[in-house]
């Protein structure tokens, strides 16, 4: 007796182990049908030559292809990989080509994370793809190719970017492949109407933020200063605060790293923040002061009237604040700023959360918890 489709997917839905739907996917054809767009939905990729057979698969002409919603793949290089159908960065022989035709053929991709260790000159691979994906994490380096693609990502709204350059040279081709042309880096920039619906930004470099915000509904941003020195990085941050005010959208959270951080600059990126982002919910990082200062720093902070998560760093602390400490340094932040609801303190590479339980101040008591997407969070 044949089942309805519903049937099938909610058989399907309640299989959570992968081998479990492949020896379902031999049961019929429907159940075929139904359990290899669950297998399907979701891949991730992190041994080369199992990546190369699944592409090919993916290449095949079936629908499987269409199937796949969230692709993760990781390219690491081998230095002990010195076979002869492989490259010399330890991939083997057409991967690259091989990864292009299979996304060519993922026309619903959604979400897509590419790692790459190495040179990461192959943006040419998105070439011809008509997906438009909402999320994209990219290790790929900027160039023409990478900035095409990009102008026809209206429906993106998380983007993470590995490299930003206002000009490249051009791409590097793979040794022995066969690759589509590469477009000289002159003759395509990133259209001010592209990526009209860019929410979620992040990028170690300054430029990109600033390049990338005006005028699109930025609301979330991560990046770090790129100069050492005092005035440059104050140029840097009115640069950045001029751009951030041109988002079509408030922008909600700020993380903002630095390579040194130190009490002087952290209350003047304060100053600037809050007179140019007074709606954030979240901010940081920002050197707590030690001694009086830290009043300055507090009537700083109470311009942020809906600040609700801040990171704060204590490295130069001496000594260094206890658990305890920290519980009562958040109550003293919040007798100023009482809309902020969870402080993570940074140590060196220690990082310890206070959060507000029914109204008292609380150190987490898991510290493997994870605050690294704080800032994506509120």
């Amino acid at each position: 007796m044949e089942l309805s489709r519903e049937a099938y997917q909610l058989i399907i839905r309640n299989v959570s182990s992968r081998s479990d739907l492949c020896s379902l996917a031999r049961v019929s054809k429907s159940f075929q049908n139904a359990a290899e767009r669950a297998l399907y939905n979701t891949l991730f990729m992190d041994d080369p030559e199992l990546t190369v057979e699944l592409c090919d698969t993916l290449s095949a002409g079936d629908l499987r292809a269409t199937f796949v919603d969230a692709l993760t793949i990781f390219v690491t290089s081998s230095a002990d990989r010195d076979d002869e159908d492989q490259q010399s960065n330890g991939l083997p022989g057409e991967y690259w080509n091989r990864l292009a035709a299979a996304l060519r053929r993922m026309t619903r991709l959604r979400f897509f994370n590419l790692h790459i260790d190495h040179n990461p000159s192959y943006a040419w691979i998105l070439s011809g793809c008509i997906f438009k994906l909402h999320s994209f994490h990219c290790d790929l380096a900027w160039d023409a190719n990478l900035v095409k693609f990009l102008n026809t990502q209206d429906k993106l709204r998380d983007l993470y970017l590995a490299d930003y350059a206002s000009t490249t040279p051009p791409t590097s081709q793979p040794e022995g492949e066969t690759v589509l042309p590469v477009i000289p880096p002159a003759t395509v920039t990133l259209h001010p109407d592209s990526l009209r619906a860019l929410s979620t930004i992040e990028c170690s470099f300054i430029d990109a933020i600033s390049a990338l915000v005006p005028g699109r509904p930025v609301v979330r941003v991560k990046t770090c200063f790129s100069r050492e020195d005092a005035l440059e990085k104050t140029a840097e941050l009115l640069n950045l605060g001029t751009s951030l005010r041109r988002s079509s959208m408030r922008v909600c959270s700020l993380d903002l790293a630095d390579g040194s951080y130190t009490e002087d600059f952290s209350l003047t990126m304060l100053n600037e923040v809050a007179r140019r982002l007074p709606e954030l919910r979240y901010l940081g990082t920002l050197v707590l002061p030690v001694g009086l200062e830290r009043l300055q720093f507090f009537g700083l902070l109470m311009r942020l009237r809906r600040l609700c998560a801040i990171e704060l760093e204590v490295s130069e602390w001496v000594p260094a604040p206890t658990p305890q400490a920290m519980r009562a340094l958040a109550s003293e932040l919040r007798l100023y700023c009482p809309s902020v609801k969870c402080m993570v303190f940074v140590r060196e590479f220690e990082r310890t959360t206070v959060r507000v339980v029914n109204g008292f101040c609380a150190v987490e008591p898991d510290p493997g918890t994870s605050t690294d997407n704080l800032w994506r969070d509120v």
